[in-house]
């Protein structure tokens, strides 16, 4: 591992990622009680001593200072790509960016917090408006513990799920998404009342074969929590 680099567990593909010493991305995942480990090999070098990690995107700091996104694409292999509007401020390699509730937040070339996030293969980037101007020494970005709690049950499941979910969050307009391992979304269920900081829902997936499955609470294209399932 790189010295004084991160190290991310991504429970989503329940594998982890980290910066080799030779600075390309690795990950690791555990098969039959042996731990494998593969170097992203369309991965550039990484400039910097942290990653973010969401939903199998795997974000970097490449070279020119500017971030980058490693995903797994329908193709079968990992895509690397370049955020050309994610441009950092130069001289700040080190705790640059973080990556909280789906959003990658860095400072940008002009000294303001930017965040950015995924979308149908493009990332577009905004800037906090009221953000401000920072020097050198204070060009870190970090968040404070939130809470955000996801409890599913029966687990494992045969017909009716019921979720609880209690958040400190400020959001709106969220609902409920249930995927497959291959990341297709199999139902969705709207939320009455999403505004509240708790909700409790019964659905029903007696349709759902027999297998695992990934449950999200979600804010637009955004999944805030996630937790796995498994149907018999």
């Amino acid at each position: 591992i790189k010295p004084n680099s991160n190290l991310i567990v991504d429970e989503f593909q329940n594998r982890l990622f980290f910066i080799g010493s030779d600075n390309k991305i690795y990950n690791a995942i555990k098969q039959s009680n042996v731990w494998n480990t593969l170097v992203l090999n369309n991965s550039t070098q990484c400039m910097g001593t942290k990653i973010g990690v969401s939903d199998g995107h795997v974000f970097y700091l490449g070279s020119n200072n500017i971030l980058r996104n490693l995903y797994w694409s329908t193709q079968s292999n990992w895509q690397d790509v370049e955020l050309n509007t994610c441009r950092v401020s130069p001289g700040t390699t080190n705790s640059t960016f973080d990556y909280f509730d789906n959003k990658l937040y860095y400072f940008g070339t002009d000294g303001l917090i930017h965040y950015a996030y995924w979308k149908s293969e493009s990332c577009p980037s905004f800037r906090l408006g009221n953000s401000k101007n920072l020097n050198e020494e204070t060009k870190s970005i970090s968040f404070s513990s939130t809470r955000k709690k996801l409890v599913v049950f029966p687990n494992p499941v045969e017909n009716i799920l019921n979720v609880n979910f209690a958040h400190d969050l400020v959001i709106k307009n969220m609902s409920i998404s249930i995927k497959n391992i291959y990341g297709q979304v199999i139902q969705e269920f709207e939320i009455e009342n999403s505004d509240q900081n708790e909700f409790s829902k019964t659905i029903n997936i007696s349709n759902l074969e027999k297998g695992v499955y990934f449950i999200s609470v979600v804010e637009g294209h955004y999944a805030i929590e996630t937790t796995k399932i498994i149907v018999q």
